[in-house]
């Protein structure tokens, strides 16, 4: 989702990216009582999502959808500080995520 203050460029480029990253992390996610392990490939298709979710955050500073996504894909690579950060970034620009994630538990 893209800020209303975005021009219509910006938010094709925000979305472009933000696309690419969520193709990337789509079928890597999994319910939360199943341990996933991920390939070499899984990595870096993890990494490179974080990359485009990094440049919507360019474009648009507040997407807490960024920011959470981050969070998530760093998690799954085992970077947990680097997730708590991302997902605390997210948490403080809409605090409605706890309960939005909660209900879907």
């Amino acid at each position: 989702m893209t800020g209303d203050t975005l021009s219509n460029n910006e938010k094709i480029k925000f979305n472009a990216f933000y696309d690419k990253a969520n193709e990337l992390i789509k079928d890597k996610i999994s319910r939360k009582e199943q341990v996933k392990q991920f390939t070499a490939m899984d990595q870096i298709e993890l990494a490179e999502a974080i990359a485009f979710l990094k440049e919507c955050l360019k474009i648009h500073p507040a997407s807490w959808q960024s920011m959470w996504a981050i969070g998530l894909a760093s998690q799954m690579l085992g970077e947990s500080a680097d997730a708590l950060e991302w997902m605390n970034r997210a948490y403080k620009i809409n605090p409605a995520i706890k309960t939005m994630f909660k209900n879907q538990s």
